[in-house]
């Protein structure tokens, strides 16, 4: 009876031990952050990790940090399109969607 007990504890142990990650992650996902990458000229494509040397370096700086883009980093990106003389105007109306800080 004693070994059958130990067996069943033992059991549920291993079976929490493998949900916890799941957990874990679960709550990350919950926990969205949000961030604008704004630029007056760079096409939003290039504003990825594919794109320019900056922006892959610092999307791989999150990453280190942990935070992946659709786990749980939410990134909008902006472009005013080489319209410099409107760039004032099109950061604050990208502040005013309130990202996270």
């Amino acid at each position: 009876m004693a070994g059958s007990m130990r067996r069943r504890e033992f059991i549920g142990l291993i079976g929490g031990a493998a949900a916890w990650p799941l957990a874990v992650r679960a709550q990350q996902s919950s926990k969205m952050k949000r961030i604008a990458i704004v630029s007056p000229a760079t096409k939003i494509s290039d504003m990825s990790v594919s794109g320019y040397r900056i922006y892959r370096v610092f999307f791989e700086e999150l990453s280190r940090l942990g935070y992946v883009e659709g786990e749980n980093l939410m990134v909008e990106r902006y472009s005013g399109e080489g319209r410099t003389e409107r760039y004032a105007d099109f950061a604050r109306d990208v502040v005013s969607t309130h990202p996270n800080p």
